[in-house]
């Protein structure tokens, strides 16, 4: 059901209904990204093209509409990846011609394929080794639900009934349905772009029992589209960024760490610590041990590495430990990303910090600073970016604001280092950096994502540290490989 409910999602946020409602102003092509989240993590994107074919007489002019999805998602309680590619024709009344469909569910694969004439729709389907044909009613003034967006921009949302019945044909697996949307226009809706505020309605519509909130233009474009029952959300990004989103299909889960779909842990705010399995296969340079992650025993069977942690929402009481001088320096050093004397670094520091003196408090006002002003961005993981260009574009994920965060905490003399591990997040284990502080003998976590640095979700697993996320991505990287999770117990808060 949930790979229905995805595809439905992907389909309502199809192409733009500008490409088609222009079809007299030379307009041969259009490309629009999106990428989707479930709750807070992004767990893939769509890409759909609209081409328009032919050129022959544009009131009978024929488009494409070529579709790719990658998604992670929980299929019979593992996590697999999914591939969707299909392309579309539809004719100038954005009836459907032709479809073509290839999915790819982990190591399963189905085939669809569709032609109309002006009273049925012939599909065709193929999974397993097994053929099926069939023939389903399709009825007139049906669209496919990628061109839906098209038809809303053709019966102008400001005027007009505020609420509509409009006949989509949806794709599953293994066949098409025409089913009845229900439109409803809500209102404007606040979308701004290069600092303008856009002319945007939003629109809910109800498909089969399932409500989507669309942002859209009275020309069709859309902008971001939502599912509230079950935590999904499309939001368009720039093709500039279509490379950085295309790395979630390099997501390998051969050896999967996520948590079996029957056993999903609950919202980590409302724990307040947790008790789990942490098992690998290769040697690998770890730090396990922090003032949130108690190790309770640890064993190596014939390269079979195993360790017991309990983890805690409330750091435990600091544990004295001496700071050698050669890494005093190395955690209070310069970089080409930790830049702690760079101008703009320093002056956020200071802005951040106030007139604070104490250094613990000088953390934690630096990396509330830092949670409230650059805006996480997932479309930037890719990129390597250093604290400056953080701080300049006001965006990126947690690896750029722990470069950030030790830069200035650094420039304020506080010896800082970056920590990484996994995070449980929507349903999903990922990898993620943070810091910690030595300050009073003793190293603290602090968190610049966590809307309470010192005390973060408990969901967190420490595996590995170092003066920078390079050096302490590396050190993990054997471990994270081959990593396994199992949750033993939870306390709620």
């Amino acid at each position: 059901m949930f790979l229905i409910l995805l595809l439905l999602l992907t389909g309502t946020c199809g192409t733009s209904g500008r490409a088609a409602a222009a079809a007299n102003d030379g307009l041969k092509a259009r490309t629009e990204i999106f990428l989707i989240y479930k709750g807070a993590t992004p767990i893939g994107y769509s890409s759909t093209t609209l081409k328009k074919l032919g050129n022959g007489d544009s009131d009978f002019a024929r488009w494409s509409i070529e579709s790719e999805i990658y998604l992670r998602m929980a299929l019979k309680n593992s996590f697999k990846d999914t591939y969707q590619r299909s392309t579309e024709i539809i004719g100038e009344n954005l009836r459907l011609k032709e479809m073509e469909s290839v999915l790819l569910v982990g190591d399963e694969e189905y085939k669809l394929s569709a032609k109309s004439d002006n009273n049925s729709l012939y599909v065709t389907t193929e999974y397993g080794g097994h053929t099926q044909r069939t023939e389903e009613p399709y009825p007139m003034g049906a669209v496919p639900l990628s061109a839906a967006p098209m038809l809303l921009s053709r019966l102008n949302l400001d005027k007009g009934p505020k609420g509509r019945n409009i006949k989509v044909v949806t794709a599953s697996p293994t066949r098409l349905d025409v089913s009845d949307m229900g439109v409803f226009v809500e209102g404007p809706a606040v979308v701004t772009q290069g600092g303008k505020l856009l002319d945007v309605r939003l629109v809910r519509t109800e498909l089969d029992g399932l409500e989507t909130l669309i942002k859209i233009d009275t020309r069709g474009n859309v902008y971001e589209c939502i599912q509230p029952a079950v935590g999904l959300k499309q939001t368009r990004v720039s093709l500039e960024n279509l490379q950085a989103v295309k790395e979630f299909s390099g997501w390998d889960v051969t050896n999967s760490m996520i948590q079996p779909a029957h056993s999903l842990l609950p919202n980590s705010d409302t724990l307040d610590g947790v008790d789990a399995d942490l098992n690998w296969s290769a040697n690998a340079d770890l730090s396990l041990s922090s003032d949130h992650q108690q190790v309770r025993n640890t064993t190596n069977r014939r390269g079979s590495y195993r360790a017991s942690v309990h983890i805690t929402r409330q750091p435990s009481p600091p544990v004295k430990e001496p700071l050698p001088e050669n890494e005093r320096r190395a955690f209070l050093a310069a970089g080409p990303k930790i830049q702690t004397s760079h101008p703009a670094v320093k002056e956020a520091a200071a802005l951040a910090a106030g007139k604070e003196t104490d250094p613990l408090k000088q953390a934690q006002f630096i990396a509330r600073w830092i949670h409230e002003n650059i805006y996480p961005d997932p479309a930037t993981w890719g990129n390597d970016h250093s604290a400056s260009v953080t701080l300049d574009r006001e965006a990126g994920m947690n690896k750029h604001t722990a470069i950030l965060f030790a830069a200035m905490a650094r420039s304020r003399g506080i010896p800082t280092r970056v920590a990484t591990g996994m995070i449980y997040t929507g349903g999903l284990f990922i990898a993620h950096f943070w810091n910690e502080v030595y300050i009073d003998g003793a190293w603290m976590t602090v968190d610049a994502t966590a809307a309470d640095p010192l005390r973060p979700a408990p969901v967190r697993f420490k595996l590995a540290q170092g003066p920078d996320t390079e050096i302490a991505g590396d050190r993990a990287a054997p471990a994270m490989k081959s990593l396994r999770i199992d949750i033993t117990g939870s306390q709620k808060r």
